[in-house]
């Protein structure tokens, strides 16, 4: 079972992938058109066999625009796409990067990857955890 995890931008969309108890950075999107970006996001979930979507939602006003990007992408894949609390996690992802001695060029790039991949275990983590 494929999940697919995005940390959503207006520039860039980060993708993750997880097959199984852990996310790995994918790839970034460049968002040149919208229509453009859901046939790219499209392509990868048939690709990889994707069986959901997680889609980091911060608070605030951008939140309201993700939601419509999500309800749009299961619109049109009929994927189940879950909203999950992305907090802090591009500053995190930006720790980390540093920490592992990722050059700075690099980390501008790769960084909406590496969110996309912690908000994803963030939300498998969650899964793991049994309620009491």
């Amino acid at each position: 079972m494929a999940i697919l995890g995005i940390d959503y931008g207006r520039k860039r969309i980060g993708i993750a992938l997880s097959e199984g108890t852990f996310s790995s950075p994918l790839k970034v999107l460049t968002v040149s058109s919208i229509k453009g970006t859901y046939l790219q996001i499209e392509n990868l979930c048939k690709e990889l066999t994707v069986t959901k979507i997680v889609i980091g939602l911060p608070e605030g006003a951008m939140g309201e625009e993700i939601k419509r990007f999500g309800r749009k992408l299961y619109e049109a894949l009929r994927i189940p796409v879950v909203f999950y609390d992305e907090t802090l996690t591009s500053k995190d992802a930006l720790q980390g990067m540093i920490a592992s001695g990722k050059k700075k060029k690099s980390r501008r790039v790769d960084i909406d990857a590496y969110a996309a991949s912690l908000i994803l275990q963030s939300y498998l983590d969650e899964q793991d955890t049994p309620s009491d």
